[in-house]
């Protein structure tokens, strides 16, 4: 293996050996295509370096001179070729911008228009700060009006789909796709539905209680009045109004709970009419295996509540 010489000098700018006007960018290995006038006056005196060391900055020996040979044959053949050179980057005025105010890469070959095949393009916008990786856009308040809505509560899925679909035409008059558009509408129609809902279902409330106060409380009263007792006594039906006595339904009632108890009844007899208040109540007779029994029934709460007591023992 060839011993190489070490006194290559640094990467940097050097007076361009195909012309003294001007300097070349020395990437440290060859020279590249980058050019750029001199930043002071000429100097009156340029060294120029052997033949042999022509191709190396300030002399010695480019160990790397031979090789692609072909493609480098010499500065002053690419010299004209080559107008758009980016300045030096490293400068304190125009640093890193080209003739064309553009900003240079150091790090790429310019051809005209064209960039080299070792080119790259950096991820910098033109204030010179680095372009942050654009975020998904989401519309979460869209998704919340819909559930809110499909949940029954009208108020908060109509704001949050309302809300939603505000956000959805901001996203398509920034030239986004409007996400969430279709979910607020859902969000909003089916709010309002909830809401036409609830208001039906409040009206039908305060009708029934309407004519509750209307119907049922004129009727207990005219039933305690008739009693002698406090409304508070009247005995009511599972509907809120006064239970209404009647003999045909009692007798075929317990006609049947005694068959179902394996009793063989020949007769149940009730009064015609009985006191529908708290403490008031019936007596019925029956005829079972022919003996005559009693049963008394005692309203003991105006909910319905009785006690029931057979031949005067009371059933638990």
């Amino acid at each position: 293996m060839p011993d190489y010489p070490t006194n290559v000098p640094p990467a940097g700018w050097y007076t361009d050996p195909a012309n003294s006007a001007q300097e070349r960018w020395w990437g440290g290995v060859e020279w590249t295509h980058d050019v750029r006038p001199l930043a002071g006056p000429t100097p009156a005196v340029v060294l120029t370096p052997e033949p042999a060391l022509a191709n190396v900055p300030g002399g010695g020996v480019n160990p790397f001179a031979a090789i692609d040979a072909q493609e480098r044959q010499g500065a002053g053949m690419f010299a004209d070729s080559y107008s758009a050179a980016p300045s030096n980057p490293f400068s304190s005025s125009g640093a890193g911008q080209d003739a064309f105010g553009q900003t240079a890469d150091p790090y790429s070959f310019r051809s005209g228009a064209q960039q080299g095949s070792f080119s790259t393009t950096p991820s910098w916008n033109s204030s010179g700060q680095r372009n942050a990786l654009r975020s998904i856009p989401s519309n979460g308040q869209a998704t919340a009006g819909l559930v809110f809505s499909l949940l029954g509560f009208s108020v908060l899925g109509i704001t949050f789909s309302l809300i939603g679909l505000r956000k959805a035409r901001t996203f398509e008059a920034e030239g986004e796709v409007p996400l969430g558009r279709k979910r607020s509408r859902w969000g909003i129609a089916l709010g309002i539905l909830a809401f036409v809902v609830s208001l039906s279902l409040t009206a039908i409330y305060l009708l029934g209680f309407q004519y509750a106060l209307g119907v049922y409380l004129p009727q207990t009263a005219a039933v305690a009045e008739r009693e002698g007792v406090p409304t508070s006594d009247v005995v009511l039906d599972t509907n809120g109004l006064p239970l209404v006595y009647s003999r045909v339904e009692v007798e075929q009632e317990y006609y049947e709970a005694f068959e179902d108890e394996g009793l063989t009844v020949d007769l149940v007899s009730c009064p015609g009419q009985a006191r529908m208040v708290i403490g008031g109540g019936f007596e019925c007779s029956f005829t079972a295996n022919g003996a005559t029994h009693t049963l008394n029934v005692t309203w003991t709460s105006n909910r319905g509540d009785f006690t029931t007591a057979f031949d005067g023992v009371v059933q638990e």
